[in-house]
Protein backbone atom coordinates (compact mmCIF):
# COMPACT_ATOMS: atom_id res chain seq x y z
CA UNK A 1 0.00 0.00 0.00
CA UNK A 2 2.84 2.49 0.85
CA UNK A 3 4.30 1.66 -2.32
CA UNK A 4 1.30 2.78 -4.13
CA UNK A 5 1.45 5.81 -2.91
CA UNK A 6 4.66 6.34 -3.38
CA UNK A 7 3.99 5.66 -7.16
CA UNK A 8 1.42 8.11 -7.12
CA UNK A 9 3.12 10.67 -5.84
CA UNK A 10 5.93 10.37 -8.26
CA UNK A 11 3.94 9.86 -11.20
CA UNK A 12 1.89 13.58 -9.98
CA UNK A 13 5.20 15.26 -9.36
CA UNK A 14 6.12 14.03 -13.08
CA UNK A 15 2.72 15.21 -14.14
CA UNK A 16 3.62 18.77 -13.16
CA UNK A 17 7.28 19.57 -14.13
CA UNK A 18 7.12 20.59 -17.90
CA UNK A 19 9.74 18.39 -20.39
CA UNK A 20 12.70 19.90 -21.83
CA UNK A 21 10.96 19.77 -25.38
CA UNK A 22 7.80 22.15 -24.02
CA UNK A 23 10.12 24.65 -22.47
CA UNK A 24 11.79 24.19 -26.49
CA UNK A 25 8.72 25.21 -27.95
CA UNK A 26 7.35 27.62 -25.39
CA UNK A 27 6.85 31.00 -27.68
CA UNK A 28 9.39 34.45 -26.69
CA UNK A 29 7.28 36.97 -25.21
CA UNK A 30 7.85 40.31 -27.19
CA UNK A 31 6.98 43.57 -26.24
CA UNK A 32 4.33 44.85 -28.49
CA UNK A 33 5.86 48.53 -30.12
CA UNK A 34 4.80 51.65 -28.87
CA UNK A 35 2.58 53.02 -31.80
CA UNK A 36 3.17 56.73 -30.12
CA UNK A 37 6.46 57.10 -31.27
CA UNK A 38 6.09 55.47 -34.68
CA UNK A 39 2.71 57.96 -34.81
CA UNK A 40 5.33 61.27 -33.99
CA UNK A 41 8.16 60.06 -36.25
CA UNK A 42 5.61 59.89 -39.13
CA UNK A 43 4.31 63.39 -38.42
CA UNK A 44 7.59 64.59 -37.64
CA UNK A 45 8.39 63.55 -41.51
CA UNK A 46 5.33 64.81 -42.97
CA UNK A 47 5.93 68.12 -41.28
CA UNK A 48 9.90 68.29 -42.43
CA UNK A 49 8.57 67.54 -46.31
CA UNK A 50 5.57 69.73 -45.95
CA UNK A 51 8.32 72.48 -45.01
CA UNK A 52 10.46 71.76 -48.17
CA UNK A 53 7.67 71.46 -50.58
CA UNK A 54 6.14 75.30 -49.52
CA UNK A 55 10.54 76.46 -49.75
CA UNK A 56 10.58 74.80 -52.76
CA UNK A 57 7.46 76.60 -54.42
CA UNK A 58 8.28 79.72 -52.66
CA UNK A 59 11.98 79.70 -54.61
CA UNK A 60 10.12 78.75 -57.65
CA UNK A 61 7.60 82.09 -57.82
CA UNK A 62 11.19 84.16 -56.78
CA UNK A 63 12.85 82.48 -59.35
CA UNK A 64 9.47 83.37 -62.03
CA UNK A 65 9.33 87.25 -60.59
CA UNK A 66 12.85 87.59 -61.33
CA UNK A 67 12.53 86.56 -64.58
CA UNK A 68 9.00 88.53 -65.71
CA UNK A 69 10.88 91.99 -63.98
CA UNK A 70 14.20 91.88 -65.99
CA UNK A 71 15.67 92.73 -69.40
CA UNK A 72 16.86 89.33 -71.00
CA UNK A 73 19.70 91.70 -73.03
CA UNK A 74 20.91 94.32 -70.53
CA UNK A 75 20.05 92.30 -67.00
CA UNK A 76 18.38 95.08 -65.49
CA UNK A 77 14.72 95.73 -64.22
CA UNK A 78 12.06 95.83 -67.40
CA UNK A 79 9.44 98.24 -68.48
CA UNK A 80 6.99 95.92 -66.57
CA UNK A 81 9.05 97.05 -63.26
CA UNK A 82 9.87 100.22 -64.41
CA UNK A 83 6.21 100.93 -64.75
CA UNK A 84 5.48 99.34 -61.05
CA UNK A 85 8.40 101.78 -59.36
CA UNK A 86 7.78 105.20 -61.17
CA UNK A 87 4.71 106.51 -59.58
CA UNK A 88 5.67 105.90 -56.29
CA UNK A 89 9.38 107.85 -57.29
CA UNK A 90 7.66 110.50 -58.98
CA UNK A 91 5.26 111.16 -55.50
CA UNK A 92 8.98 111.14 -53.20
CA UNK A 93 10.14 114.58 -53.43
CA UNK A 94 13.30 113.31 -52.11
CA UNK A 95 13.73 111.19 -55.67
CA UNK A 96 15.18 112.16 -59.06
CA UNK A 97 14.50 110.53 -62.10
CA UNK A 98 17.50 110.37 -64.15
CA UNK A 99 16.62 108.88 -68.15
CA UNK A 100 19.41 108.43 -70.78
CA UNK A 101 19.73 107.84 -74.78
CA UNK A 102 22.18 106.86 -76.91
CA UNK A 103 23.30 109.28 -79.24
CA UNK A 104 22.56 108.54 -83.12
CA UNK A 105 21.75 105.12 -82.37
CA UNK A 106 19.50 104.38 -84.88
CA UNK A 107 21.62 105.49 -87.64
CA UNK A 108 24.98 102.99 -85.85
CA UNK A 109 22.50 100.37 -85.68
CA UNK A 110 21.37 100.83 -89.57
CA UNK A 111 25.10 101.13 -90.41
CA UNK A 112 26.91 98.73 -88.23
CA UNK A 113 24.04 96.18 -87.65
CA UNK A 114 21.63 94.83 -85.12
CA UNK A 115 24.48 93.81 -83.26
CA UNK A 116 26.07 96.47 -82.43
CA UNK A 117 22.99 98.25 -81.45
CA UNK A 118 22.67 95.65 -78.98
CA UNK A 119 26.03 95.96 -77.30
CA UNK A 120 25.83 99.73 -77.26
CA UNK A 121 22.42 99.14 -75.27
CA UNK A 122 24.33 96.77 -72.98
CA UNK A 123 27.07 99.11 -72.80
CA UNK A 124 24.82 102.43 -71.69
CA UNK A 125 23.22 99.93 -68.86
CA UNK A 126 25.85 99.33 -68.08
CA UNK A 127 27.39 102.63 -67.71
CA UNK A 128 24.23 104.08 -66.05
CA UNK A 129 24.64 100.90 -63.23
CA UNK A 130 27.96 101.50 -62.59
CA UNK A 131 27.31 105.11 -62.15
CA UNK A 132 24.68 104.84 -59.73
CA UNK A 133 26.75 101.78 -57.60
CA UNK A 134 29.05 104.12 -57.12
CA UNK A 135 27.03 106.11 -55.10
CA UNK A 136 25.43 103.57 -53.78
CA UNK A 137 22.36 103.10 -55.15
CA UNK A 138 21.35 100.30 -57.40
CA UNK A 139 17.84 100.85 -58.98
CA UNK A 140 18.19 100.80 -62.95
CA UNK A 141 15.94 100.01 -65.83
CA UNK A 142 15.21 99.08 -69.09
CA UNK A 143 12.77 101.69 -69.63
CA UNK A 144 11.65 101.69 -73.21
CA UNK A 145 11.90 99.30 -76.09
CA UNK A 146 15.17 100.60 -77.89
CA UNK A 147 17.97 102.25 -76.13
CA UNK A 148 15.96 104.20 -72.99
CA UNK A 149 17.95 103.58 -69.91
CA UNK A 150 16.79 104.86 -67.02
CA UNK A 151 17.49 105.40 -63.24
CA UNK A 152 15.93 106.53 -59.77
CA UNK A 153 18.52 107.61 -57.56
CA UNK A 154 18.46 110.42 -54.60
CA UNK A 155 18.05 113.92 -55.70
CA UNK A 156 21.12 114.66 -53.67
CA UNK A 157 23.52 112.86 -55.89
CA UNK A 158 21.37 112.62 -59.47
CA UNK A 159 23.62 115.41 -61.20
CA UNK A 160 26.62 113.50 -59.75
CA UNK A 161 25.57 110.17 -61.17
CA UNK A 162 24.46 111.84 -64.63
CA UNK A 163 27.82 112.96 -65.08
CA UNK A 164 29.22 109.62 -63.98
CA UNK A 165 27.53 107.83 -66.26
CA UNK A 166 27.85 110.22 -69.51
CA UNK A 167 31.15 109.57 -68.96
CA UNK A 168 31.80 106.11 -68.37
CA UNK A 169 30.01 105.65 -71.63
CA UNK A 170 32.35 107.18 -73.54
CA UNK A 171 31.76 108.07 -77.26
CA UNK A 172 33.01 105.90 -79.98
CA UNK A 173 32.54 105.43 -83.80
CA UNK A 174 30.78 102.49 -85.53
CA UNK A 175 30.43 102.58 -89.21
CA UNK A 176 31.33 106.05 -89.42
CA UNK A 177 28.49 107.39 -87.04
CA UNK A 178 29.84 108.47 -82.84
CA UNK A 179 27.30 107.56 -80.68
CA UNK A 180 27.86 108.79 -76.94
CA UNK A 181 25.29 108.86 -73.87
CA UNK A 182 22.99 111.99 -73.06
CA UNK A 183 21.01 111.37 -69.52
CA UNK A 184 18.18 114.15 -68.31
CA UNK A 185 16.95 114.85 -65.02
CA UNK A 186 14.02 115.68 -63.55
CA UNK A 187 11.47 115.45 -60.71
CA UNK A 188 9.25 112.97 -62.76
CA UNK A 189 9.85 111.28 -66.59
CA UNK A 190 8.06 113.92 -68.29
CA UNK A 191 10.63 116.93 -66.64
CA UNK A 192 13.36 114.05 -67.34
CA UNK A 193 13.09 113.68 -71.03
CA UNK A 194 12.81 117.57 -71.53
CA UNK A 195 16.16 118.29 -69.74
CA UNK A 196 17.04 115.18 -72.17
CA UNK A 197 15.61 116.93 -75.52
CA UNK A 198 18.73 119.91 -75.78
CA UNK A 199 21.72 117.42 -74.33
CA UNK A 200 20.64 115.17 -77.84
CA UNK A 201 20.44 117.85 -79.36
CA UNK A 202 23.64 119.26 -79.18
CA UNK A 203 25.37 115.59 -79.13
CA UNK A 204 23.36 115.40 -82.45
CA UNK A 205 25.97 117.79 -84.20
CA UNK A 206 29.02 115.54 -83.02
CA UNK A 207 27.38 112.18 -84.49
CA UNK A 208 28.90 111.87 -87.97
CA UNK A 209 32.54 111.41 -89.14
CA UNK A 210 33.72 111.95 -92.82
CA UNK A 211 35.14 108.10 -93.24
CA UNK A 212 39.31 108.85 -94.49
CA UNK A 213 39.83 106.59 -97.63
CA UNK A 214 42.84 104.30 -96.69
CA UNK A 215 46.18 105.05 -98.58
Amino acid sequence: HRQMERDEAEAALLASTPSPQAEAVKPERREKPDRRVATTAVEQERRVGKARRIRAERERRQIAERAANTDDLTGLANQRAWKAALPAAERDPNQTILTGDINNMKAANDAAGHDVGDRLVQTAAAAMMKAAQESGENRGFRSGIGDEISAIVPKAKAEAIRKRAEELFEAQTHAGQTVSLSVGRGRDFKEAERDLAPRKKKAKGKGVRKSVPAG
